[in-house]
């Protein structure tokens, strides 16, 4: 019972982080690429400022690209990306809300829609947490939300008790490992240089570890 007031207190002490999350309305601003780059068909190459050189560099790479002399040759490279993953964005969360409403679905006719609350709960958890920190939302720590509800929902299975004592025992060190060797292996990527990967991994280290917490509630 200690456990469970303990594991709610922690779930409640993160929702008001829910109403300072701000989303990232353009993830192209992650990337600090060249902004004048040189595209060829649907290839893209960095390209010197210089027009003659640039010129150049075009008909050296791409021979059969047509090529005028007063023909526009660079492009804005930050606009090509926000346009890119502003579509993106719009898919993954058709995709998300399809993907959870076929899991809600398969879990009702199993009668296992309890395992939905860690789910649930690490989700909201790490979202507050994340406002916490007050680090923006971007369109691919929206992607780490289909690993986080994947490996959530293994704990929450593989974390129900088991009559057999032995079983029970063995049962929860799998679970730990398994785990522990998640939440170090993908949490690192918060330490690198690459803005993208890193707020990839401070959401995977911190949804891992609300998934595991919030798992060990579940009883049969």
């Amino acid at each position: 019972m200690a456990k469970k007031v303990i594991i709610a207190l922690l779930f409640l002490a993160t929702l008001p982080g829910l109403f300072l999350v701000q989303f990232h309305t353009d993830p192209s601003a992650l990337y600090k690429p060249d902004p004048v780059m040189v595209r060829g068909e649907a290839h893209f190459a960095q390209a010197p400022q210089d027009q003659v050189a640039n010129r150049a560099l075009i008909r050296k790479n791409f021979p059969d690209y047509p090529l005028s002399d007063d023909a526009p040759m660079m492009i804005d490279a930050k606009a090509e990306l926000a346009k890119m993953f502003a579509r993106m964005e719009k898919e993954t969360y058709i995709l998300i809300g399809a993907s959870l409403a076929i899991l809600l679905v398969v879990l009702a006719l199993m009668k296992s829609l309890k395992l939905v609350v860690p789910i649930a709960a690490s989700l909201l958890s790490t979202t507050g947490v994340l406002g916490y920190l007050g680090t923006p939302i971007n369109f691919f720590q929206m992607l780490v939300s289909f690993v986080l509800v994947g490996l959530g929902l293994d704990y929450a299975i593989f974390a129900q008790k088991d009559s057999h004592v032995e079983v029970e025992r063995w049962r929860k060190r799998v679970v730990f490992a398994s785990f522990l060797t998640s939440f170090i292996g993908l949490g690192l990527l918060a330490f690198t240089s690459f803005a993208v990967t890193a707020s990839m991994g401070v959401t995977f280290a911190i949804g891992l570890f609300f998934a595991y917490v919030y798992s060990l509630v579940q009883t049969n």
